[in-house]
């Protein structure tokens, strides 16, 4: 999805121009009242009548959009969000790296989102229609055994809930959730499974260690 990478707007009621030195300067062709914008603009979209989205870059890797209202040519900020990813992953709502899931329609950053705040998302788009997008949700348990352990699911892309039963590299097996067993209470599950797994490995391992030691000790009796 390429949105915010272009300028789009009513062309019937706006007017915008641009240059390197004065940034984008827009014009209500109703009223004619005007402002500007400024900085390393890369996409502005018109979503309401007087309200739009603002893409810009504010550092070599860091990213910001805004939400702008328009009154009387006096600019309003009402949302915005720094980040370093972003992701339309439905026509309304903006995925800004793992961190947050913003609605345009009710300006307001998603709470179905939470429970996934941090957790590793690839956004999975449907083969025959772009617009269509699956949440494939991951969370590292551990990073001692093997080359780690990790809890996965399939999430809507809409209401955040899980699609598909968690899969649990740990067990090896696929896992039903539900209201009272959800993931994050399979990810607490398998982390004290995990735990006691490496416990009971270092002491293993620890064992070894010593035992190596004291049998070279004793053949090395005669040197200091």
């Amino acid at each position: 999805m390429s949105r915010l990478h272009e300028i789009q707007y009513n062309e019937n009621q706006w007017h915008i121009t641009s240059s390197r030195n004065s940034g984008y300067h827009i014009v209500n062709q109703n009223n004619h009242s005007s402002f500007s914008l400024g900085g390393d603009i890369i996409g502005i979209e018109q979503i309401l009548d007087d309200t739009f989205l603002v893409f810009r870059r504010i550092l070599r890797d860091r990213w910001q959009i805004s939400r702008i209202r328009v009154i009387n040519g006096v600019l309003i900020i009402e949302y915005r969000k720094d980040f370093e990813h972003f992701y339309f992953i439905t026509h309304d709502t903006i995925l800004f790296d793992s961190s947050a899931a913003y609605s345009i329609e009710k300006n307001c950053e998603l709470s179905e989102f939470d429970w996934l705040k941090y957790k590793k998302i690839d956004v999975l788009v449907s083969d025959t229609d772009e617009e269509k997008t699956v949440l494939f949700v991951e969370h590292q348990i551990s990073y001692e055994i093997h080359a780690g352990e990790y809890v996965q699911v399939l999430v809507d892309s809409t209401t955040f809930m899980p699609i598909s039963k968690a899969y649990s590299t740990l067990r090896d097996q696929f896992i039903d959730l539900s209201d009272t067993f959800t993931f994050d209470d399979l990810v607490k599950e398998d982390t004290r499974y995990a735990n006691r797994i490496n416990d009971y490995l270092f002491d293993i391992h620890q064992h070894f260690h010593r035992k190596g030691k004291t049998i070279l000790l004793k053949e090395a009796k005669d040197f200091k």
